[in-house]
């Protein structure tokens, strides 16, 4: 990466071509969670369209959440906001066409030490809002 010495807080050695860094995830733990169909949030809309997504066997019904002991004790399918961009949905009515997840995020100011792993895709249909 370049760095601008008159606007880096970072002193950087430039003969350094790589680095490695170690982090330690041993005290971390994962769960599988159900997200639910009530939670998804579709972005870029069309005002001509109805969005439906259907979760189950399409991999949300497995969204793998890391974390500390506590944080996934407090992990329901309630905490999983399901963000899905439907802009490519958005010049025809879809019966259903598997759309990648754009975001999956936990919801809740009580879990602040879990994160979700891997990518996720939803089946999406898109019908006609006037028929």
């Amino acid at each position: 990466f370049d760095v601008d010495e008159k606007i880096s807080p970072l002193l950087v050695d430039k003969d350094i071509k790589s680095f490695k860094v170690t982090v330690d995830l041993s005290s971390f733990k994962s769960k599988t969670v159900d997200a639910s169909a009530s939670n998804v949030v579709f972005l870029n809309q069309s005002p001509d369209f109805r969005y439906t997504a259907s979760l189950k066997n399409s991999g949300l019904d497995e969204v793998v959440v890391f974390g500390s002991t506590d944080g996934l004790s407090k992990i329901t399918a309630d905490n999983l906001q399901i963000e899905i961009n439907v802009s490519s949905l958005n010049t025809s009515v879809k019966t259903g066409q598997s759309v990648k997840i754009s975001n999956i995020s936990i919801q809740s100011e009580d879990i602040t030490d879990c994160w979700i792993s891997g990518t996720y895709r939803a089946v999406v249909r898109a019908s006609d809002k006037n028929g």
